[in-house]
């Protein structure tokens, strides 16, 4: 097992401001689209539980230093066990599992926890996950959905994933989003199917130019 402080990963999140999700055929395809999302220039990826060989995947890609890798759509403690063990930074649910937020928090890794409604949301961090992922972002209502949220809740620490796209991921941090996280915007199927280096690199440079800084 080999993790970074949470605080590590806090940091390589709040500096990055994007998350990578991949949700990839296998291993290898998975692999790739990491490797190359760290050559177009962001260092920050989650691989999805979904994947197959996802958990080999994970110990492959943390023999890299330069990536921060975590692992997503972990829906329960076995899973989130798993994860840890084979390398992740960091853990993502599409939901709130108390056992999984208290595992984290035992074993020292940053989670992410899932909610829809500003109750999930407060409970959410109540329970202890570091960051609250608003899912699914855009059939939520968008950023205007979040702004709402963080009105009478400003110090939580908000990423939508769902439908975030080029035109949006603007909104969502003028709205107040602490990171995002995409997946269909930089990783089509066409792209991933074909392995096609050059179109997802312009997909990530493209992202990063519209990424404001703090």
């Amino acid at each position: 097992m080999n993790v970074d402080s949470p605080l590590a990963t806090a940091d390589a999140i709040a500096k990055n401001r994007v998350i990578g999700v991949i949700r990839a055929k296998d291993a290898s395809e998975a692999i790739w689209a990491a490797e190359t999302t760290l050559a177009g220039g962001l260092p920050l990826v989650e691989i999805t539980l979904t994947t197959p060989g996802a958990y080999e995947a994970i110990t492959r890609l943390r023999e890299n230093p330069e990536l921060t890798v975590g692992a997503g759509t972990v829906l329960d403690e076995a899973m989130a066990r798993q994860a840890i063990k084979a390398g992740a930074q960091f853990l993502v649910s599409p939901h709130t599992d108390p056992a999984i937020i208290r595992l984290c928090r035992d074993w020292g890794v940053l989670v992410v926890a899932g909610a829809a409604t500003p109750s999930e949301a407060l409970n959410a961090s109540r329970l202890g996950a570091e960051i609250v992922k608003i899912f699914p972002a855009e059939s939520l209502g968008g950023p205007r959905f979040l702004k709402l949220l963080l009105d009478p809740l400003p110090w939580l620490k908000l990423m939508p994933t769902g439908g975030v796209s080029l035109d949006t991921l603007g909104a969502y941090f003028e709205a107040g989003a602490h990171a995002v996280g995409v997946a269909s915007v930089l990783y089509e199927k066409e792209t991933m199917r074909r392995r096609d280096e050059d179109a997802l690199l312009k997909q990530v440079h493209d992202l990063l130019d519209r990424i404001p800084r703090p």
